[in-house]
């Protein structure tokens, strides 16, 4: 079992946190519509207009990309031997939190 550690000091601040990560998501997805939704009246264009005035572009931007997949297939013993694996820590809220502890929605 892990180690637990009272926080009482730090509830305001973990409810702050929380309401972050909430909203966080929702800005995400909030941006994603609007994204999709500007996307789709550009069309063909690049760039879009209010009063002619340019707001928006399709910027494009040029990015290396390491085909690992590939080359797994075509050198084996080569990426296996350059394979690690770590574990990354971050802040989770608990699943078994629900309701107000847990930062539901404001």
């Amino acid at each position: 079992m892990s180690e637990q550690r009272p926080l009482d000091e730090l509830a305001e601040v973990i409810r702050e946190w929380q309401q972050a990560r909430y909203l966080a998501g929702v800005n995400d997805a909030a941006r994603k519509r609007a994204e999709a939704r500007i996307r789709d009246a550009l069309g063909d264009a690049t760039v879009g207009t209010i009063n002619g005035k340019p707001v928006v572009e399709i910027a494009g931007e040029p990015r290396r990309h390491f085909r690992l997949d590939e080359f797994a297939e075509q050198y084996p013993d080569l990426a296996q031997q350059f394979l690690d694996y770590q574990e990354r820590e971050r802040l989770a809220m608990p699943r078994q939190n629900c309701g107000e502890d847990r930062g539901s929605a404001p």
